[in-house]
């Protein structure tokens, strides 16, 4: 049995609406600080010709396949990275392509997009909330504050798009517009379907919420609108996720936990870290386990107030004194309570079926950051509605503004000193390496132990023989082992002492180009090499070199085998190893 009233303002007690200028007023504030928080990003972005963002190396670089689809032949590299991009992803970086904009362009541009698209559904939300454009700008400004904290938009990979998605979920969704609120799930999926899950929690919820036992059965009591948000909504992300479900990956299921356990890679030590035995490190604020993002374990005046005030919610909705404003707004604003929910449960069931839903943090650091951004605002509101400060109205909004001007100002003047906000950009320390590379033929593939090897596909479109951290990903045993047996064949051949050991290798591998560095074979870096460490439980033959004090046989023939020498790096011809 289903009973549905005819309109949503029977759920929601009206709010009274704002002033259209004040409204406009402080969504103008609201961009202006979306795009000054952009500008130490952007400048860094193009402070050079070769630039890249650090997670944008491994998901965009296979893109100049878009632009020349000569680049990276046969590259298990870039077959894998293009292979698990979200469609939605994909698409926008080749319209981008078709309209004639370089993909390391459009990288750069759109965590401006983005910020922007953020920053207005943000405002716009807790405007849906409590009515109140200036707890709208707040949220907005520490919202754009927690931005550069993390690699998530400046990158403008899969991740980044969570946010203006979602925040387009919470404010449609308030105002029960179902169409555009499937939308959003339907986007969110095309570029980040784990947001999706969260989103149908929420949704559960909302549903739950207005279920009812009456007369012996249980009875929708929700408006049409709730009913039609949540049926709508629901069908929008089985849809979505329905293609994620059916299909398999090239490169075989996803690691099992029983596999994952043994692997070095997944250890305290790895590049992919995962098992730790601290709890608050793997259970509070680890990179892929914990429950909160990283930042919140700082004291960081860009996070603190956000979380406190998020907190006090409840208690100012709990206890509202005379406040007519946490009366009218607590029917809304139950909506962040059931989207932590929804994340809380998918983390927890992330963990439960580790790892074929990915990893469990993804399902909760966006969210509570979403989560706290607007509830800093909402919660500003109450408190301005509770204290009814007792100056004059135009003296409490000066007073207001130029507070809110301090807190924008400040703290982005702080970073930017200390030289945070930058965006975590590469800037390539190696120009004549690159442009040496850059003439190579396009089938070139080249490989170095050395980490700078990272910045190659993305400063010169030449493929690589493996990667290091960040390529080296896990996940999929049909990627990983091949690039775990390249990593171990490639040391062993390095540091090998007999030149057969080198040419064994050179004739299983079609490598073009060798780079070494003299000091890659001193035992303080080979001690120190973060990627000789993930494969020490697999090879030893670096450590039998500085024991045996003898020369590796690589060493021996740089004399006759090397093309150029660049910025610290010799580049070696493999064909010519081959004959030695």
């Amino acid at each position: 049995m289903m009973s549905m009233t005819r309109s949503s303002a029977r759920q929601f007690p009206k709010l009274r609406k704002p002033l259209l200028n004040q409204t406009i007023v402080w969504l103008l504030l609201s961009i202006a600080i979306a795009l000054l928080y952009r500008v130490p990003a952007l400048s860094s972005a193009f402070s050079s010709e070769y630039v890249v963002q650090d997670d944008a190396r491994q998901h965009v670089f296979w893109m100049q396949r878009f632009v020349d689809a000569d680049v990276f032949p046969n590259d298990l590299l870039a077959d894998y990275f293009q292979s698990v991009a979200p469609w939605g992803y994909t698409t926008l970086y080749r319209t981008g392509a078709m309209l004639g904009v370089d993909p390391w362009i459009f990288n750069k541009i759109l965590p401006i997009c983005i910020a922007v698209g953020a920053t207005l559904f943000a405002f716009g939300t807790v405007v849906e909330l409590v009515g109140m454009p200036v707890a709208g700008f707040v949220s907005a400004l520490f919202l754009n504050q927690t931005f550069p904290l993390r690699d998530d938009v400046v990158s403008a990979t899969p991740a980044a798009f969570v946010y203006p998605f979602f925040l387009a979920f919470l404010f449609f969704g308030i105002r029960r517009s179902w169409l555009p609120c499937a939308l959003a799930i339907v986007l969110t999926g095309l570029f980040y379907p784990q947001g999706v899950l969260v989103m149908s929690g929420t949704l559960l919820l909302i549903g739950l919420g207005n279920v009812k036992w009456q007369s012996g059965k249980l009875c929708f009591q929700g408006t049409r609108e709730d009913f039609n948000l949540v049926g709508s909504g629901l069908l929008a992300a089985f849809l979505v996720l329905l293609p994620y479900a059916l299909e398999e990956s090239t490169y075989g299921p996803v690691l099992t936990l029983s596999q994952a356990r043994g692997m070095f890679a997944l250890s305290a030590q790895g590049w992919s870290k995962f098992f730790v035995d601290q709890f608050a490190d793997f259970w509070l604020f680890g990179k892929r386990t914990g429950i909160f993002p990283m930042e919140w374990a700082t004291v960081d005046l860009k996070v603190q107030p956000q979380i406190w005030l998020t907190l006090a919610l409840p208690f100012l909705i709990a206890f509202p004194g005379r406040s007519q404003l946490a009366r009218t707004s607590a029917a809304r604003v139950m909506i962040l309570l059931q989207v932590a929910i929804s994340s809380l449960g998918c983390f927890f069931l992330a963990h439960l079926l580790l790892f074929e839903l990915h990893l469990p943090n993804r399902y909760t650091e966006h969210s509570f950051r979403i989560i706290v951004a607007i509830g800093i605002g909402v919660a500003t509101a109450l408190l301005i509605d509770r204290l009814k400060l007792g100056l004059p109205a135009l003296r409490s909004r000066l007073v207001l503004l130029g507070l809110l001007g301090v807190w924008a100002i400040a703290p982005f003047t702080v970073s930017y000193l200390a030289g945070e906000s930058k965006g975590n950009y590469y800037v390539g320390q190696f120009p004549q390496l690159y442009q040496y590379i850059q003439t190579q033929p396009k089938d070139t593939i080249i490989a170095a132990l050395d980490p700078e090897i990272n910045n190659i596909p993305s400063f010169t479109n030449r493929s690589i023989f493996v990667g290091g951290e960040g390529f080296a990903l896990p996940y999929h045993l049909g990627f990983y082992n091949p690039i775990k047996q390249r990593s171990i064949d490639l040391i062993n051949a390095q540091y090998s002492l007999k030149v057969e050991d080198i040419q064994a290798f050179l004739a299983r591998y079609p490598i073009d180009l060798w780079l070494i560095r003299p000091d890659m074979f001193n035992h303080d870096w080979i001690q120190r090499s973060q990627w000789l460490l993930q494969y020490s439980e697999d090879t030893r033959t670096p450590q039998r070199m500085i024991e045996s004090s003898q020369m590796p046989a690589l060493l021996t023939l740089t004399t006759s085998c090397t093309v150029a020498n660049l910025d610290s790096f010799a580049v070696l011809d493999a064909d010519c190893l081959r004959t030695q």
